[in-house]
């Protein structure tokens, strides 16, 4: 299993407009896509509710030239891959 960290990005354009960055969440499930794009690569995971149902989730994460020195590259996360992820809201949402 993959753990990436997402975080938000201050200055260039507002996630405020869009997501609740005060929250922090927490999801794990099964990768669909991992999306390799400037400015932030994104990752579409399936996770299981504690209903049982399945919501997809869409994961902003940093910038590509921070994930290139982490070691990652669009070659890293395969679907089908379990992740977990864990950031603020301003980075997870259900899609």
């Amino acid at each position: 299993m993959t753990v990436m960290i997402a975080a938000t990005v201050h200055g260039h354009h507002s996630f405020a407009a869009e997501f609740d960055g005060a929250k922090i969440q927490t999801i794990k499930g099964s990768l669909v896509e991992f999306q390799w794009m400037n400015p932030h690569a994104y990752l579409i995971v399936d996770v299981t509710d504690g209903a049982g149902k399945t919501v997809r989730w869409g994961v902003q994460s940093r910038n590509l030239s921070i994930l290139k020195r982490q070691g990652l590259s669009k070659q890293t996360l395969k679907p089908g891959d379990r992740q977990r992820a864990v950031g603020l809201s301003a980075s997870l949402r259900a899609t």
